[in-house]
């Protein structure tokens, strides 16, 4: 999902975790209609490869959304690796400026940036820029944004700040706390020569 779904200054003006909410929006209306297709909301399986499987098992940890997964088939990816959650805001915000600086934004303030970003580019632009990470082998990934600053309850008549607060903690707590539903079972794999060497 790249800049389009992660991109993350650790403030209110991009506070990331974009594509995470997507699943997480697409998983609550399959456990809010799946009756409707004769389906089991207790029973709803997430399966995915590599980045996938990592998101996968990310929902089933994360607070607003283990409820809903029963079981994970998770295929070269985990959310335990360390690819699979940038923990550090920093990085984060470092990768979103170099980012910017690349397509020809300032880097002065993040609401410059982000400006620059929504109205100076088209998405094709912003989904087709590649940029090496400085750490880490990836540049996009979903965010622990417990540390985050989202000062303000006002970004839209139905969001609040603590709504952005998707990861409140590392999937490591979440598993050694055993913060997860009680039937949860876990399936993984690897694809040969897939992802195997990042397992």
């Amino acid at each position: 999902l790249g800049a389009l779904g992660f991109l993350s200054t650790g403030d209110e003006n991009s506070p990331g975790n974009y594509g995470i909410f997507d699943q997480a929006m697409a998983l609550t209306w399959v456990y809010e209609n799946i009756r409707a297709f004769k389906g089991d909301p207790e029973q709803i399986t997430v399966f995915g490869p590599g980045a996938g499987a990592a998101s996968a098992g990310l929902l089933a940890l994360a607070p607003r959304t283990r409820h809903m997964v029963s079981k994970v088939i998770a295929q070269s990816g985990s959310p335990l690796a360390d690819w699979a959650l940038i923990v550090d805001k920093y990085r984060a915000q470092n990768t979103s400026r170099v980012f910017a600086e690349k397509l020809g934004c300032s880097i002065e303030s993040s609401y410059k940036l982000v400006q620059c970003l929504t109205w100076g580019r088209s998405d094709i632009d912003l989904g087709n820029s590649d940029i090496q990470p400085q750490v880490g082998m990836f540049p996009w990934a979903p965010v622990l944004d417990h540390n985050f600053t989202v000062l303000r309850d006002t970004f839209d008549d139905n969001w609040r700040a603590s709504d952005w607060h998707f990861f409140t903690e590392a999937p490591e707590d979440s598993v050694k706390e055993e913060k997860y539903r009680r039937d949860f079972a876990y399936m993984a794999g690897v694809t040969t020569q897939e992802g195997a060497s990042v397992l």
